[in-house]
């Protein structure tokens, strides 16, 4: 697993267990420090949580305090698996997949994000069955949208002239209109189709 310690007013400095999962920074100042782990497949958690949603903790060290026993425990992360078919049925391969959740930006609306699970997530794009699995992802409702372009390009005259075809962005059960899209929930553990 890569754990992370999120430094106050410095860079973050980063380590990988050794197989026992044990980890360590050495020679730290005093201060207040952030604890994150990750690895792929698993939800990433910080210091005080026992899943994603939990609140966060942190480790305060004084002056050449040593600090043992700082575990974390990893839950795998829930799985969605997509099968992307054309209007006949067909398997679409090399479709690209997202998973998106609605979140509210700073101007208080609510808008579809991309989602990004450090160390998760695997390949996005569908292989020559039209599947894909997102993995690693935390607890919650997910909206999973699929784009296929076919690219081509012509030259005439030392001019290229790129031609994109193939379909519209379209979001789960098969629309063109996000505002339609149904969500997708997962659990820790779970896989979900």
């Amino acid at each position: 697993a890569q754990v992370t310690l999120g430094i106050p007013a410095s860079p973050a400095l980063s380590t990988l267990t050794d197989r026992e999962g044990r980890f360590e920074f050495a020679q730290l100042p005093a201060g207040r420090y952030a604890i994150i782990a990750s690895k792929t497949g698993f939800a990433t958690l910080q210091y005080g949580q026992r899943s994603p949603t939990d609140v966060t903790d942190f480790i305060v060290l004084g002056d050449g305090e040593r600090r043992d026993a700082v575990d974390l425990e990893l839950p795998r992360g829930g799985v969605i698996s997509v099968r992307l078919t054309d209007d006949f049925g067909e398997a679409l391969p090399g479709a690209q997949v997202q998973v998106q959740r609605y979140q509210y930006g700073p101007d208080g609306q609510r808008q579809l994000n991309s989602v990004y699970v450090p160390g998760a997530m695997g390949s996005n794009t569908t292989d020559d069955r039209g599947e894909v699995r997102m993995y690693g992802l935390a607890p919650g409702d997910y909206v999973v949208t699929a784009m296929l372009r076919n690219q081509g390009m012509i030259v005439s005259n030392l001019d290229p002239l790129v031609i994109t075809d193939g379909f519209a962005t379209t979001y789960h059960p098969g629309t063109v209109n996000p505002a339609d899209a149904q969500t997708v929930t997962v659990s820790l553990s779970e896989e979900t189709s």
